[in-house]
């Protein structure tokens, strides 16, 4: 709820002036970090000193979305029915909030109420862009829908669901395709969906949950234990975990939390295999990876974290070593890396990576594609983004590589310049220079524009070797 809610009483910041920001830095912060406990104490705080109606109820409406998120819908209840007493220019705010409490204690038609309500009285502002508003009616207020449906069965139904091949990469010379199951009914319409691997309806295979903007996908073992889990905001991808047949942890992260961190993954017996720091999308430091038997098997020495915005775009690999099970430091020799394509989008955006490029290249209005995906031809300003680089690709150089893919990212200005390109996860040296070289040649773009209005927009491309012809 922090994009939505935020955006909400920041317009309402906006309206009243620019002072005591950082209540508001401090606020995004702690929805940032899911901490709904300082999101309170942020509030209590500030309803110490203020004194006019609309930044009250900004308080009580932040409180209220703090208790939601703790599942205190009482409390909840309680501020925001404050906050709808003192509202008057974003009251619409605070009636959408109060349709999600509806919501979540279950009560679909109070929820509708307040959401078409609170669009009937968004609609008499300034303001041109109701998406939210739009998203939950479509998604719980459809008269024609059936919400109750049971959207359960065997993983080859085809009246259920439906089947994609997704490829994933040993190294840049294999590609291994996996066959993924998902309900063929939009998300927005179906709560939940469960899917299994007997006719009989008895071994889980897969299922997904939604409530409000969050989407909840876990994949399941032939045994029952979990294999997979990913969570979802609209298009951001904020959790993953995979686990063992034992139901043993591998690994796990959360994209949408950027700070500085440090990353484990694990055997199957609980033996750490990895550790290292991490942040805002690269790792820093000495980077441990372990044999199964606990005794070192290498470690790469990265530069050191730092916390300039500058100096975190290049990575910067300082030496490596590498050792046999015994310990014994032996010849370097290059892993094989397995690289897997996010279910759920790739690549992907987490909800505060935007907000930490704007001050490291210094561009306010910047805003990541995502945000553009109401423009008209947005799916072909992407698409034939591709398709240009590909054309541009000349494989003058000698390789084995037959596959895989470099991420890429790059900003297209306000005039449609192509500037800041950088590879954010390489397949091979040479293949990335390739993709790079391309991208710099094209040189301009499409522009994106929200409402009309020319944006630097944020562009993350998944470019193929192999799509190279």
């Amino acid at each position: 709820m922090k994009n939505l809610l935020f955006i909400f009483i920041f317009s309402s910041v906006v309206a009243i002036g620019q002072e005591n920001l950082n209540y508001y830095d401090d606020l995004s912060d702690a929805y940032d970090q899911n901490d709904y406990s300082k999101i309170i104490q942020l509030s209590n705080n500030r309803l110490k000193y203020v004194t006019d109606s609309l930044r009250i109820s900004n308080c009580y409406r932040a409180k209220a979305n703090a208790y939601l998120e703790m599942d205190s819908l009482e409390k909840s209840k309680k501020w925001i029915e404050q906050s709808i007493a003192l509202s008057k220019l974003y009251k619409w705010q605070s009636i959408f909030l109060r349709g999600d409490i509806y919501l979540k204690e279950g009560d679909r038609e109070m929820a509708c109420e307040d959401f078409h309500e609170a669009l009937e009285l968004f609609n008499t502002t300034t303001l041109k862009d109701d998406i939210f508003l739009g998203q939950r009616i479509a998604k719980h207020c459809d008269s024609t829908w059936n919400y109750d449906k049971d959207f359960s069965g065997h993983y080859l139904d085809s009246t259920l669901f439906k089947y994609s091949l997704w490829p994933h990469y040993k190294g840049c010379y294999k590609k291994i395709t996996d066959t993924l199951f998902t309900c063929k009914f939009p998300n927005e319409k179906v709560k939940t969906w469960k899917m299994y691997y007997d006719t009989n309806l008895t071994v889980l295979k897969q299922k997904q949950e939604t409530f409000r903007d969050t989407t909840k996908t876990i994949s399941y073992y032939p045994n029952g234990a979990k294999k997979e889990e990913d969570w979802e905001i609209g298009y951001n991808w904020i959790f993953h975990a995979d686990y063992c047949k034992n139901g043993a942890l591998r690994s796990s992260y959360s994209p949408n939390d950027q700070s500085f961190k440090i990353n484990k993954n694990y055997f199957c017996d609980g033996t750490l295999s990895f550790k290292g720091d991490w942040e805002a999308g690269r790792c820093f430091g000495d980077q441990w990876y372990y044999h199964p038997n606990g005794k070192l098997r290498k470690i790469v020495h990265l530069k050191p974290y730092s916390k300039k915005h500058e100096e975190r775009l290049k990575p910067q690999q300082i030496k490596s070593e590498q050792f046999d099970t015994s310990g014994n430091e032996i010849a370097l020799t290059p892993d094989t890396p397995y690289f897997n394509i996010n279910i759920l989008s790739a690549p992907t955006y987490s909800l505060n990576y935007v907000s930490q490029l704007k001050k490291t290249y210094q561009l306010n209005d910047l805003v990541s594609s995502n945000a553009i995906v109401k423009q008209a031809g947005y799916s072909k300003f992407m698409t034939n983004l591709k398709s240009a680089i590909y054309n541009k690709c000349k494989v003058d150089f000698k390789t084995k590589c037959s596959c895989g893919e470099s991420l890429i990212e790059l900003i297209i200005d306000t005039t449609g310049t192509i500037k800041n390109v950088r590879v954010t996860r390489s397949n091979r040296e040479n293949i990335d220079k390739m993709f790079i070289k391309a991208i710099l040649e094209l040189k301009t773009w499409e522009i994106g524009e929200i409402n009309s209005i020319p944006r630097n927009v944020l562009v993350k491309l998944n470019l193929k070797f192999e799509a190279v012809k």
